[in-house]
């Protein structure tokens, strides 16, 4: 039988342990939020990791109560002449739109305004997944038909062939 004293030593170490572990738990080796938004866009869009990232932005840049409610990622990517080619074959040719992007595509709610309205050189594809009765459904592409009412979230790649860059942006309504 422990004594009071020796009970006592006992709690107090397993509270400094279970602090210890608490304070190292929050501090693991977890990617950050940019290098998870990141790779959503790589994963999504089959952009290679060899292709340079130059800059993202992503809205909210931390999480609520529900996580990152009405997220927005707006990232730029820039390959090389050989790296261009070779991912423009990535998508069937029907799935890529020339310039300029289709004007329903500003209409959506928090617009992508990062996106040039005027003709310039190059191709975009626009994914959009709807709502219905509370589920999503497959993405569908939407170019210059009227915007759908109710969208769950719309993704929109721009390759500027002049600079070699590709602008990816995610919308997120929930």
């Amino acid at each position: 039988m422990l004594t009071f004293r020796q009970q006592t030593h006992i709690a107090i170490v397993l509270l400094v342990l279970c602090m210890f572990l608490s304070i190292t738990g929050c501090t693991r080796n977890t990617p950050s939020l940019a290098a998870q938004d990141e790779q959503r866009l790589r994963r999504y869009w089959k952009i290679p990791d060899h292709v340079s990232l130059i800059s993202i932005n992503s809205k909210p840049q931390t999480g609520g109560t529900y996580g990152r409610e009405g997220l927005k990622i707006y990232a730029v990517f820039r390959f090389s002449p050989e790296q261009l080619q070779e991912y423009r074959k990535t998508f069937r040719a029907a799935d890529w739109h020339l310039l300029p992007i289709a004007a329903n595509i500003f209409n959506f709610k928090d617009a992508p305004l990062e996106l040039p309205r005027t003709t310039a050189n190059g191709m975009y594809i626009c994914d959009v997944l709807l709502k219905q009765q509370g589920q999503q459904t497959a993405p569908q592409v939407v170019t210059g038909k009227e915007a759908p009412e109710d969208i769950s979230q719309f993704h929109i790649i721009f390759l500027n062939f002049d600079d070699a860059t590709l602008h990816v942006i995610y919308k997120a309504y929930y």
